[in-house]
């Protein structure tokens, strides 16, 4: 069931050592909770978060929940992104669901008992700015008790509107929950930031998927042009922007989470390609073009794995 409570002022700060948070998370038939704002101005200062991480769905709850096909290992969760299969595809993963462009749906709970809650829901809505220095996040919670096969949970949402987005060194985090055994990751969720002009200073955007043995997908992140995302140093997404079809970036770092591209989107580093600490890649009928060295260095070789389907590769340095 839809919540209605909102909050409502003119300038909305969150000081240092503030957090804005929600109760615990919910089933299927208990009313949902979310942090809404509405405001003219919200600050979010340095030490300062909206924490609203498993604050969603509950274990075994929601859209996205997935299954343990009978072989013991559930799949994780999903919602942006799909959750990965249980041991290899004992358990499928939960599906996507939910709005890119406006997301409003919390995360789904891994499945059994001791699986982690999804990722819970922010909603800003500012008529002027919203500035964050500090954190916002949703991300989904772990499975807790290693061995038993039950799943973590996914991401959740963080969707702001506003007139001005800023921020120097912020966090907006919508990664889906880690798996401790063999049961598939959780995926990421969604994030979306409308706005017409930005005072950006560095803001870290991370909607990875969760880190397992069988990982499943990245969240979204949906944004109305390139002014200041992708940047060089890259987590986890699914990027969603309008006519983003192609991207040119003088160097490209990728970690803990796969980058994932519209179809045929080409891509061109101008010199070097760096996919490291379980970050990946993934093309599809696109192109990859690399001036530099492309290096490759994953710590798990399941948890990063790059991928390219029908895609065009030159690499002009060294692999």
């Amino acid at each position: 069931m839809s919540p209605t409570t909102r909050l409502t002022a003119t300038d909305i700060v969150i000081g240092s050592n503030g957090v804005a948070t929600l109760p615990p998370a919910f089933g299927d038939a208990d009313m949902s909770n979310r942090v809404w704002l509405i405001c003219t101005n919200l600050f979010v200062e340095s030490g300062g978060s909206i924490n609203v991480s498993q604050k969603g769905y509950k274990q075994s709850a929601g859209p996205g929940a997935g299954s343990d096909g009978g072989g013991g290992w559930y799949g994780g969760s999903g919602y942006g992104g799909v959750g990965g299969p249980g041991n290899g595809g004992a358990g499928s993963g939960g599906i996507s669901y939910g709005s890119p462009a406006a997301p409003a749906d919390p995360g789904s709970g891994g499945m059994g008992a001791t699986g982690g809650a999804g990722g819970g829901v922010v909603r800003i809505a500012a008529a002027g700015q919203v500035a964050i220095n500090g954190v916002v996040t949703a991300s989904g919670g772990p499975n807790t008790s290693g061995g038993s096969g039950h799943a973590p949970g996914a991401g959740g949402s963080i969707y702001h509107t506003c007139d001005v987005f800023a921020g120097t060194n912020g966090t907006l985090n919508v990664s889906g929950g880690n798996s401790i055994d063999l049961a598939g990751g959780g995926g990421g969720g969604r994030l979306a930031i409308a706005y017409n002009s930005h005072q950006v200073a560095g803001m870290n955007i991370i909607a990875n998927q969760g880190s397992s043995l069988w990982p499943g997908y990245p969240g979204t992140v949906w944004l109305p042009n390139t002014n200041f995302y992708p940047m060089e140093q890259m987590q986890g997404a699914e990027i969603v922007i309008p006519q983003f079809t192609a991207w040119t970036p003088g160097s490209l770092s990728i970690s803990n989470g796969l980058l994932l591209f519209t179809n045929g989107f080409a891509l061109t580093v101008l010199t070097n390609l760096t996919v490291t600490g379980n970050g990946a890649l993934e093309l599809t009928n696109g192109t990859l073009n690399v001036g530099g060295d492309w290096r490759l260095d994953n710590s798990d070789y399941r948890k990063g794995v790059s991928r390219f389907y029908g895609a065009a590769l030159a690499v002009h340095g060294d692999l």
